[in-house]
Parts: structure tokens; sequence; C-alpha cells
């Protein structure tokens, strides 16, 4: 009986180690990424690519590093007529929108296949608009008149953010790990500076080299989602 208990004991604690094994802190990877803003009567969609990276340099200690990079397009033409003439308006708006954080993290290895990690960040949020405008007049009546003009505007504007989170990992399986956490993020340009922070992310070990990753991320003023495919090392 003993025997058994100690057998039991043992792989319990083995399948715990492996477990936790799948709880993964090096990795580089890319995929999809979006911005998405949030407002009370705004609700817009930036779609592209995300960029991530992370490394634990001692048993306690991780840095990461992660980058953003979406835009929108959206382009509209209107038409009417007045006293015999054409006038025509084309606009072409392009909209981009890239991020980047840098952060460091102490993870605290809990029980039950779970990490507590306490981390904090700084970042840039920059935005780039540019609207291309066209218009066009044709008169046909006995003066003949037509126009073409087209105008140009651009603008960029950025911001500094400041944030802190409390994340939870737990590992189910060798396969399957998720992670849940809360916080605050500091933005100057936001219409509260401090802002309330939620994240949730899941993880599939498709070997020990590469994990699918999800992760949706909520600071009130924004969103990002992005879906990535990393390389563990």
């Amino acid at each position: 009986m003993k025997r058994s208990l100690l057998a039991l004991s043992i792989a319990l604690l083995s399948s715990n180690a492996i477990a936790n094994d799948a709880i993964n802190f090096d990795y580089v990877g890319a995929g999809y990424g979006k911005f998405k803003i949030d407002g009370s009567s705004t609700h817009v969609s930036f779609n592209g690519f995300a960029i991530e990276a992370s490394k634990k340099i001692s048993d306690d200690w991780v840095i990461s590093a992660q980058y953003l990079d979406t835009s929108r397009d959206h382009s509209r033409s209107s038409e009417y007529y007045s006293q015999g003439a054409e006038f025509a308006l084309e606009s072409n708006q392009e909209f981009d929108i890239s991020q980047w954080n840098l952060g460091a993290a102490y993870v605290i290895n809990l029980e039950e296949n779970s990490v507590l990690e306490l981390a904090a960040h700084i970042g840039r949020l920059e935005a780039d608009t540019t609207i291309v405008s066209r218009h066009t007049v044709q008169d046909s009546s006995p003066f003949n008149v037509e126009a073409d003009r087209s105008t140009v505007y651009e603008s960029k504007a950025h911001t500094t953010t400041y944030g802190f989170n409390i994340n939870y990992h737990y590992a189910f399986s060798d396969f399957f790990t998720a992670e849940a956490g809360i916080g605050y993020e500091h933005n100057d340009e936001a219409a509260q500076e401090n802002e309330f922070v939620y994240q949730l992310g899941l993880n599939y070990n498709i070997t020990p080299d590469f994990t699918v990753s999800a992760l949706y991320r909520n600071v009130d003023a924004y969103e990002n989602h992005q879906v990535t495919l990393r390389y563990n090392f």
C-alpha cells in the first residue's frame, strides 16, 4: 500500500512539473493583429500584423516586447448637378495606427500548475492620417467651365503609455494553457488618463517548439486582438 501511494505521489509531481513547463516565457511570435477604438459613439477597427518576443532572464524575471501595425482605408464619392454643371467629389482616407510596448515582469510559481505574473510596461501609440480629395466640375452650359482640384491632408499624433498588470497563468495540460489579468494603463490623450485594463489569453502547444496563441486586451479607450504563431526556445 505504501509503495502504491509513493508511486502515485511521484506520478502527480511529474505531471505537475510537465504542465508547469507548458507555461513558457521564452518565445518569438508573429501573426494577425487588430486595433479597435471603442468610444461612446465610435467603433472602428484597424487590421494588420503583430510581432512579439519574450525572454526569461532568470528564474523570477521576464522581459518582453510587442509591436502592432494596423491600418484602415476608406473611400467615398458623390455627384450632383446644379445649373447645368456636374460636380463630383472623390475622397480616399488612409488611417494607420501602430503600437509598441516594452515590459518587465516578476513571476511567482504557484501550486496546481499555475504562475502569477506581476508585469509593468512602457509603450507608445502612433496614429497617421492621410486624406486625398479630388473635386471636379464639368459645365455643359455655354460657358463650358471645367475644373479639377485635388487637396491632400496629413496629420500625425502619438502618446506614451505606462501600465501595470497582474496576470494569472494556468496549465490545464501539456498542450493547453490560459491566462487572465487585470491592471491599469496611464494615457495622457485618453478621456480618462488612468484606464482600467483586463486581458484574456489562450495558448495551444502544437509541439514543444511551436505554440498558437490568442490574446484579447481591453483598455477601455481601445482594444487589442491578436493571434500569433510562437517559436519556443
